[in-house]
């Protein structure tokens, strides 16, 4: 079947689950959760900064969101779409070179969108006779508007301290720690240094030496961020949002620019911005019916380890100290305030 879907995309932690679950509330727009069809050949990697943990064992983030199997298929989704692209784009040029015949590249190049076209409309059409289909992923915008010129994206942006807090418990919690958590100094001294660091991640694999308990894991009252990881959160942060601001400039009228903070100063507004730009009814009997389905505080409820945890709008004053709001200034400061951050 033939669809021309719309992508909802922001960085982590910045409320992009939460409009998934609005607009798959809609009875006329299915909004798919992290299905990655349109997923970057080279991993993503212009949109974060190097893996910076000195210790992770990964949990999955979605336990407490998927039921029964459907985070098993999730995985291999994700993992099928993460590989397929860099191989069909590989083989366009193998192609042309092992057969003269076939060497026609704009042939080939469109071959290759016909073939994610037919593949969008098979995993996104799961529930028949909706309006709109959409995903809920991190997405290529250059592929997705070379497959769908005139395609939508929702670009859902957070104030980037408050992705940064929200991820520092949020990365614990899965089991993930930055330079600056140990426990011990002499363990700090192995990990900042490079092949000391090397040395170190080989004992926890091979013998199990340096695990979780070596470092520390902080609550809600004694939380603090390390140099590194806060590096790390506002780079990706800032990576994201430039990003997603650079298509803004280019499509102007294809790409609807959410702010977390007015979803939740006047959630209304903002629905019937979204679903105007959808082109899907946006009357109050509709709306009313979403807010009380997707209330942010009822979601909340529903995971035992709150991955939506609090939601708060300026949390992060809570948390930064002057080094850390120096330190955040240093790297996304001119993106926050281009964001209308301040």
């Amino acid at each position: 079947m033939s669809v021309e879907p719309f992508v909802v995309f922001g960085p982590s932690k910045s409320g992009t689950t939460w409009v998934q679950r609005l607009l798959d509330a809609h009875p006329d727009v299915r909004c798919h959760f992290q299905l990655p069809l349109f997923y970057f050949a080279d991993g993503g990697r212009k949109l974060a900064r190097p893996g910076q943990a000195v210790f992770s064992h990964l949990q999955s983030p979605f336990q407490e969101l998927f039921g029964g199997e459907e985070e098993a298929t999730y995985w291999v989704r994700l993992r099928y779409f993460q590989r397929l692209r860099p191989v069909l784009e590989a083989e366009l040029g193998a192609i042309g070179r092992r057969f003269p015949e076939a060497n026609h590249p704009d042939l080939l190049r469109e071959t290759l969108r016909e073939t994610y076209r037919a593949l969008a409309g098979r995993f996104l059409v799961d529930v028949p006779d909706k309006k709109r289909y959409g995903v809920k992923a991190t997405t290529d915008l250059d592929f997705f508007f070379e497959l769908y010129p005139s395609a939508k994206v929702i670009a859902v942006i957070r104030d980037g301290r408050d992705v940064a807090v929200s991820k520092r418990f949020h990365m614990q919690r899965r089991g993930a720690f930055y330079h600056g958590d140990e426990k011990s100094a002499w363990l700090y001294l192995l990990n900042h240094f490079y092949p000391s660091r090397l040395l170190v991640r080989f004992l926890q694999k091979r013998y199990g030496l340096f695990g979780a308990s070596w470092y520390r894991k902080y609550g809600e009252r004694d939380m603090r961020f390390t140099p590194a990881a806060l590096r790390k959160f506002a780079t990706d942060w800032k990576l994201t949002v430039d990003y997603l601001d650079g298509f803004r400039q280019k499509h102007p009228e294809q790409l609807l620019w959410v702010r977390y903070e007015d979803l939740k100063e006047d959630l209304v507004r903002e629905l019937k911005r979204m679903f105007h730009f959808l082109e899907v009814d946006c009357g109050q009997g509709v709306l009313n019916s979403i807010i009380q389905i997707t209330d942010f505080k009822r979601m909340k409820k529903k995971t035992s380890d709150s991955f939506f945890r609090k939601g708060l709008v300026g949390d992060w004053r809570n948390y930064f100290t002057d080094a850390d709001l120096r330190l955040f200034y240093e790297i996304a400061g001119d993106t926050l305030h281009k964001a209308g951050y301040v």
